[in-house]
C-alpha cells in the first residue's frame, strides 16, 4: 500500500475514534450559503438558574452562557445577534425563567425586532445540573428544545461500589458540561437559522399601513425579511376599503404582493342652500317699478271691459223688439258702439299682455338691496369745496 493512502486512512481513523469518544457527530456535507438579506436576526436572552439551588447553579448559569455567546458569535447562521445585556431590556417581569410560553416569547421578539430568540434555563438534578435549552422560530407553532444533563449522575453510578476512586475535577465537570452544552443546542441553532424570504408591499398610497396581526409591517411600498411560511396581512388608508390577502413566503425568495385599493363610496346627501340676507334690506312692493305695471294695466283693463260692455249692451239694444216693433239705434250710436268695440279688443289684449309681462317682473324682481353707505351718499366728509368756471366769448 503507497505510503500517502496509508497516511489518510490512519487520520480518517483517529478523527472519527475522537469525535465519537466526545460525542460530537461530524456533518462532512456542503451547506449551501445563504444570503446575508435572508439570514435571520436572533436573540440570545441568556441562561439563567433556576429551581431549588439557585445560588449553587448560577456559576455553571453563567458560564454555560459564555460559551454559548462566543459559539453563537463565531457562527455564521444569523445576520445580527442581540447579546443578554441587551436583551434584558425586553425581559418581562420575573425574568425569562418563567416565559415558556410561545406568545411569552413571541412580545419579547416583537419588542426586541428580532426573528429568533434562543435562551436556557440551568436547575439542580441530583448530584448535578441540567440544562433546558429553548429556541422560538415564529413561523413555528410551538417553541423547540433540548436538555441536556452535566455528568455527576452518570459518574455516581460508575464509582458506585469501587472504594479509593476519585472522580473528576469540578473544573473538568464543568468543561464536560460546557461541550455536552454546545453539542445539545446544535441542533436548535440549525433550526433557527432557517433562512428567511423577502415580502415586498407594492401600494400607490403612501399613507397605506400594512400589517399582520397586531404587528405593523410598513407604510406605503416597502420590502423587508419575513419568516417563510403563510401570512395573512392586511392594508388599510383612509378614504379606502380595507385590503386583505393571504401570501406564502418561500425561504430565499421574493414574494410581491399587489395592494389594491378601492375608494370608499361617497355618502351624498341634499343639501339645501340658502342665501344670506345679513345686512340686507327687504324692498317693499310699492317700491318696486313691477307693482305699478299690474296696478296701471289692472286699471285700463278694467276700462277696456268697460268698453267692451257698453258695446255690448248697444248690439243688444238694436236687435231688441218693443211692441212688436223692432227698436232702432240711431247711426251715431252704431259708430260709437264700433269704436267701443275696438277700444276694448286693444286694451284687453295689450294691456293683458303688458300686465303678465309686470308679473313676472315682479316675481324676478330681487326681493333684498344692499343699501348705500350712508358716507356714500353725502360724499366723503373733509371733502373741501370746489368751483367751476366758464369763460365764453367771440373774437
Amino acid at each position: 500500500m503507497p505510503a500517502y493512502r496509508a497516511v489518510t486512512a490512519v487520520t480518517c481513523w483517529v478523527l472519527a475514534f475522537s469525535a465519537f469518544g466526545q460525542g460530537v457527530e461530524l456533518d462532512l456535507t456542503d451547506k449551501p450559503s445563504v444570503e446575508a438579506q435572508f439570514k435571520p436576526t436572533l436573540a440570545f436572552l441568556g441562561v439563567y438558574a433556576s429551581g431549588d439551588d439557585v445560588a449553587g447553579q448560577t456559576a455553571r448559569a453563567k458560564m454555560l452562557e459564555d460559551a454559548l455567546l462566543k459559539s453563537l458569535e463565531n457562527g455564521e447562521g444569523f445576520s445580527k445577534i442581540i447579546t443578554p445585556a441587551i436583551a434584558q431590556k425586553a425581559a418581562p417581569q420575573g425574568g425569562f425563567t418563567q416565559c415558556r410560553e410561545w406568545s411569552c416569547v413571541n412580545a419579547a421578539a416583537v419588542k426586541l425586532g428580532v426573528h429568533r430568540v434562543l435562551w436556557g434555563v440551568v436547575e439542580k438534578r441530583g448530584p448535578g445540573s441540567q440544562l433546558m435549552l429553548y429556541g422560538f422560530d415564529s413561523s413555528l407553532p410551538a417553541l423547540i428544545g433540548a436538555n441536556v444533563e452535566s455528568g455527576e449522575r452518570e459518574e455516581k453510578k460508575q464509582l458506585g461500589g469501587f472504594a479509593g476512586i476519585n472522580g473528576s475535577s469540578a473544573a473538568q465537570k464543568d468543561r464536560d458540561f460546557v461541550r455536552k452544552a454546545l453539542n445539545a443546542s446544535a441542533p436548535v441553532l440549525e433550526k433557527l437559522s432557517n433562512p428567511l424570504g423577502k415580502l415586498v408591499i407594492d401600494c400607490i398610497e403612501p399613507s397605506a399601513v400594512t400589517t399582520m396581526g397586531d404587528r405593523t409591517l410598513g407604510t406605503g411600498s416597502f420590502e423587508l425579511p419575513m419568516p417563510a411560511g403563510r401570512h395573512d396581512i392586511s392594508t388599510e388608508a383612509k378614504g379606502f376599503l380595507p385590503f386583505s390577502t393571504g401570501v406564502t413566503v418561500e425561504p430565499q425568495k421574493t414574494t410581491t404582493v399587489q395592494v389594491l385599493l378601492a375608494a370608499k363610496p361617497l355618502n351624498e346627501r341634499a343639501v339645501m342652500v340658502q342665501e344670506s340676507t345679513e345686512g340686507q334690506r327687504k324692498i317693499p312692493f310699492y317700491e318696486k317699478p313691477a307693482t305699478y305695471v299690474v296696478v296701471g294695466g289692472a286699471a285700463i283693463l278694467a276700462t277696456g271691459l268697460v268698453f267692451g260692455m257698453l258695446a255690448k249692451q248697444t248690439e243688444s239694444t238694436a236687435g231688441r223688439t218693443q211692441n212688436g216693433a223692432v227698436v232702432g239705434i240711431t247711426r251715431a250710436q252704431a259708430k260709437q258702439a264700433q269704436t267701443q268695440a275696438m277700444l276694448s279688443n286693444v286694451l284687453v289684449g295689450v294691456v293683458g299682455a303688458a300686465m303678465a309681462g309686470g308679473a313676472v317682473w315682479f316675481i324676478l324682481s330681487p326681493t333684498y338691496e344692499t343699501p348705500n353707505h350712508p358716507d356714500a351718499e353725502r360724499g366723503e366728509p373733509g371733502g373741501g369745496f370746489g368751483f367751476t368756471a366758464s369763460v365764453g366769448g367771440s373774437f
